[in-house]
């Protein structure tokens, strides 16, 4: 009985490499058939409604990743999207329209240098722990560090949290 009403931990390492393959796929693909963009936002609509619903009411997180998957799937995302800018300046240049072709070899430059401030705003920070901020309690520290990296309202930790009561 015990098993039964124990929530099941979510297997990010199941999912994630999943969505990040139809990413792949609906990008790249969207090139040569374009029917394939309203599948993969119908997959990623219901997954995101799907989700949210599972991660508020039934899964319990069992362990921290410390944001660990977050980088490395961002990191493909970016692969993808440049493998896409790729094949659609491919496509183009053979289908006989080499100015539209020519106009967007700008896109994969443009998106190694918003990946590589990426990097260097969100990675770097999240890799290397300031020493100050080891000392504090976690609670504290998350704060702290939410605001160093400067976060949108609605991801920023909330302010007089307290369980203790």
């Amino acid at each position: 009985r015990r098993e039964v009403l124990t929530p099941p931990d979510f297997r990010f390492g199941e999912h994630g490499p999943r969505h990040l393959l139809v990413f792949l796929v609906g990008c790249v693909y969207s090139v040569i058939n374009p029917l394939i963009l309203p599948l993969a936002a119908l997959f990623f609509g219901l997954g995101w409604v799907v989700m949210k619903q599972k991660f508020t009411y039934v899964h319990v997180p069992l362990h921290e990743g410390e944001g660990f998957l977050w980088s490395k799937l961002v990191n493909r995302m970016v692969a993808s999207l440049i493998l896409f800018h790729l094949t659609f300046i491919g496509l183009l240049l053979l289908k006989s329209a080499p100015i539209q072709g020519m106009l967007l070899i700008p896109l994969p430059v443009i998106t190694i240098y918003y990946y590589r401030i990426w990097i260097h705003r969100f990675l770097e920070p999240a890799d290397f722990l300031p020493i100050d901020m080891c000392t504090q309690d976690t609670q504290t520290a998350a704060a702290a560090f939410a605001a160093a990296l400067i976060l949108p309202p609605f991801a920023s930790p909330v302010a007089g949290n307290n369980e203790g009561g």
